[in-house]
């Protein structure tokens, strides 16, 4: 599509009208909010990975409970296999 340079000039015109006072807006907004855009979302992500590494280790513990209690359940079953001998 070739406007031409009536074209450019009309969206160079229309593009800073629209995009200038929307900028303003959304810095404006961000600055009440307390915090801008790219720290929301570090801090998303932040909680996130703090989430996961939570459930993660909590599925470790899980895991090693289950192996001692495996442990257990042999060395006791060694111990009455011997007592019957």
């Amino acid at each position: 599509m070739h406007l031409g340079l009536s074209g450019l000039a009309g969206g160079f015109l229309f593009g800073t009208a629209f995009g200038i006072p929307a900028g303003g807006l959304l810095m404006i907004a961000q600055k009440l909010a307390g915090e801008t855009l790219q720290e929301k979302r570090n801090r998303e992500r932040r909680e996130q990975y703090e989430q996961k590494l939570a459930e993660w280790q909590s599925r470790l513990s899980v895991t090693e409970d289950l192996g001692k209690m495996e442990g257990d359940a042999r060395g006791q079953s060694q111990t009455e296999n011997s007592r019957r001998i």
